[in-house]
């Protein structure tokens, strides 16, 4: 699963079957190693904006993600293990260096298990072509990747680049 397919995806309490709101934004750890939480956008013009930690998400599925209760959703304060969080909009943007001093590449998407849970590599951006063949090139994330506070992630020379299958 991509990252950013969960933009824009309902969520939806199993107690009263109601619609909380819509995912806005993926809070990854500093590593980029795991996903932590969810920015909600709620519907009307003055909308807040609420998180609800991964930890609180019973399932996701392919149209929504489901809580148990309202409960779980609370604002950015109560949660402040989120300072030390990016987003996936920051991931988004971030250059991809080897550690011989090597551009290969910036993040275009993350790539998760099934649950959402865990990120899996890094997509690297590629051309149109590239993307339509799925040829798009990714990077495995592990400990061999290194994040720093900025906009870098150092790579090792040698690590081998996997190619994306749908």
């Amino acid at each position: 699963m991509l990252a950013s397919t969960l933009k824009d995806r309902a969520l939806l309490t199993l107690n009263d079957a109601v619609k909380v709101g819509t995912i806005d934004e993926v809070f990854l750890d500093a590593q980029l190693q795991q996903v932590v939480g969810f920015r909600l956008k709620r519907a009307g013009l003055f909308g807040t904006a609420e998180t609800v930690p991964r930890t609180a998400i019973i399932a996701v599925g392919p149209d929504a993600l489901t809580i148990a209760s309202h409960d779980a959703v609370t604002t950015a304060a109560h949660l402040p293990w989120l300072a030390d969080a990016r987003t996936l909009t920051q991931a988004l943007s971030m250059k991809v260096v080897t550690e011989g001093g090597e551009l290969v590449g910036t993040i275009a998407d993350l790539t998760l298990d099934d649950t959402a849970r865990t990120v899996g590599g890094y997509l690297l951006s590629a051309s149109l072509i590239a993307r339509w063949r799925h040829q798009q090139p990714e990077i495995a994330a592990g400990p061999q990747v290194h994040v720093g506070t900025g906009d870098i992630i150092i790579v090792p020379n040698d690590l081998p680049e996997m190619t994306a299958q749908p």
